[in-house]
């Protein structure tokens, strides 16, 4: 297939996803284009061994809509897979460091796309909703001081300064406060990993708390506690968080599907619902006891052996 064709199909997938900002059924039709380009795209790869510049500017536009597309749909897998294409197109691929005698020169391949501030924030966000501050740092450092300050970028930065800063409310309500539509799908995933962070806060805090106090600061939505004692089950939001992070810290915090909860290494404390009240049990670990002097004959021990292979 010839660039000529490629771009065609490229433009119709672009004309399919602007008509879904007014149609959301769009992106249905979105996803049906992405599939064939994508092969297309490998294909026209593999038949050229030097690919024109043309391409590369198609082929990170096709992974530009396809991340957008994936993200709008909730789907985060398939939007770190569009993205880890993209990172190379972002990094790799834009421009190359050329050693000439006068110097070295840095010789631009592709200009920016306009979406690139877009895609990193979604992918900082990302990177925030799963706590993954270490690799949120790293891509950060590699992102253009002019980029930081775009509001996509900038705007995330802010929260995980929030984050640091113990402003966790601030997070639970990004909702409210995006700056565009894409960053809303990954705001329910932000808001539970700063409750768990609450959460993980008030049990080490005081014994017990009364329930309507522990709604108003995890801000779920206000029940009425005299009626929500009567029920069987745990119906109401308060009843779901309670048991989805007891049964998150029996299984050590890996399983997720409702709430995403991180906790720290060591934390046996049980949230137990006793009338209107929720009691924090803490529940004796039994470990194993390395006395100082012993850990200390170890360490020399290692440093004796260290400076052996020196």
């Amino acid at each position: 297939m010839s660039t000529e064709e490629l771009e065609s199909r490229v433009l119709a997938l672009r004309e399919t996803f602007a008509a879904a900002s007014a149609d959301p059924s769009a992106l249905n039709a979105c996803v049906e284009r992405l599939a064939p380009l994508k092969q297309l795209l490998t294909i026209h790869r593999l038949q050229n061994s030097i690919p024109s510049n043309r391409f590369w500017l198609l082929s990170r536009e096709v992974h530009e809509i396809g991340a957008l597309v994936s993200i709008h749909g909730g789907d985060v897998d398939s939007f770190e897979c569009f993205y880890s294409q993209l990172y190379l197109f972002y990094f790799d691929y834009s421009q190359v460091c050329l050693h000439t005698p006068v110097g070295v020169t840095i010789v631009q391949l592709m200009e920016r796309s306009e979406r690139m501030d877009l895609i990193l924030g979604i992918r900082l966000l990302q990177l925030l909703t799963e706590n993954r501050i270490g690799d949120f740092y790293m891509l950060l450092e590699l992102i253009p001081h002019d980029l930081r300050n775009s509001i996509n970028i900038s705007y995330v930065v802010d929260l995980e300064r929030s984050m640091m800063e113990g402003n966790l409310a601030r997070l639970i309500g990004v909702n409210h406060t995006a700056p565009c539509e894409y960053y809303k799908t990954l705001s329910d995933k932000l808001a539970d990993t700063a409750r768990s962070k609450i959460a993980a806060s008030i049990e080490v805090s005081y014994p017990s708390l009364r329930m309507d106090v522990v709604i108003s600061m995890l801000q779920l939505q206000g029940v009425n506690v005299s009626l929500v004692c009567m029920l069987p089950m745990p119906l109401q939001e308060m009843f779901s968080f309670v048991a989805y992070y007891n049964q998150c810290k029996a299984i050590g915090g890996t399983f997720s599907t409702v709430y995403v909860i991180i906790f720290a290494e060591g934390s046996h404390v049980q949230w137990h619902i006793d009338g209107d009240r929720i009691v924090f049990v803490s529940e004796e670990v039994s470990r194993c006891s390395v006395s100082s002097r012993e850990m200390l004959v170890h360490s020399l021990d290692a440093i004796e052996e260290l400076e052996k292979i020196v």
